[in-house]
């Protein structure tokens, strides 16, 4: 009997668990769809923008845009890793972890200074664990980041970049789930092509480099808060086959507990018929 009731006991206890990680599973899928919506609301802005904005650089000398295009040694380093504040999504966080320690170590290697701006808890403990220099202004961003907030963050990084506090300003994210960990160089830009245009039937008031000003920091960030959406769907998308993994785990062992506990009781069942058939033989 004691045999059995921990077999019960077993039982019971993945059956919770399997509550958990199913209802995990369809949180993941309801977050995951619901920032997907935000990204075809942003492309269907970001995109024809990020046309306009390169049909105005194309041919054009904008002085005022010169620093966000200036290339130069890159001595102190400013690097933004976005990971997630929660766990349960497997590999999903140690891969950006991992990502994060060979480049720092490959600036270290070559002489360089590099500071983090970790975004979600997980990197935040990762820059803790590893002692590296880091700036914690920005970890709530993960799960609650909008495109204000987004903002403020791109204002400080350009204006560190362009000051000169920083030589370059780069970004470790997901891009996709089941893809590794992206690292792209954020700031400076890469120089717009020289492209003569055929026509162009756009007006432009007050001219080109005064609608170039402007637009340039709104291009800045959006395109973090592109890459933001990027990490949250890949996020949720990690953590929902986790969940379902772990689902399809807790059935086939609650299946298999189940077939053990049915043979044990079956066994005990025909142990005392059998007990009952000797007693009434021997009579």
């Amino acid at each position: 009997m004691a045999k059995h009731k921990s077999i019960l006991d077993r039982l019971h206890i993945i059956e919770a668990t399997h509550k958990v990680t199913k209802a995990m599973s369809m949180v993941a899928v309801a977050k995951r769809e619901k920032v997907k919506q935000k990204v075809v609301h942003l492309k269907d802005y970001y995109e024809p923008l990020s046309q306009l904005f390169r049909r105005i650089l194309s041919g054009q000398h904008h002085p005022n845009l010169a620093p966000y295009f200036a290339h130069r040694y890159p001595a102190r380093t400013l690097s933004i890793i976005m990971a997630s504040n929660k766990g349960l999504c497997g590999t999903f966080n140690q891969m950006i972890c991992k990502k994060a320690k060979r480049y720092y170590k490959s600036i270290v290697k070559a002489g360089g200074q590099a500071t983090f701006i970790p975004i979600g808890l997980k990197a935040l403990y990762y820059c803790q664990r590893e002692r590296i220099p880091y700036k914690g202004d920005y970890v709530w961003l993960a799960d609650k980041g909008g495109i204000a907030d987004i903002t403020k963050l791109s204002e400080f990084l350009c204006a560190s970049f362009l000051e000169g506090r920083y030589s370059q300003v780069t970004l470790i994210y997901p891009y996709k789930y089941g893809h590794p960990p992206c690292q792209e160089l954020f700031l400076p830009f890469a120089k717009p092509d020289q492209v003569v245009e055929e026509e162009d039937d756009y007006i432009y008031e007050p001219d080109r480099r005064a609608i170039a000003t402007e637009l340039m920091p709104q291009m800045v960030a959006l395109k973090l808060y592109r890459h933001l959406l990027d990490a949250q769907m890949a996020e949720h998308s990690a953590r929902m086959v986790a969940m379902k993994k772990a689902t399809d785990n807790a059935e086939a062992l609650m299946k298999e507990l189940r077939i053990i506990y049915n043979r044990l009781r079956q066994a005990n069942i025909t142990k005392r018929i059998i007990e009952v058939a000797s007693a009434l033989a021997a009579e």
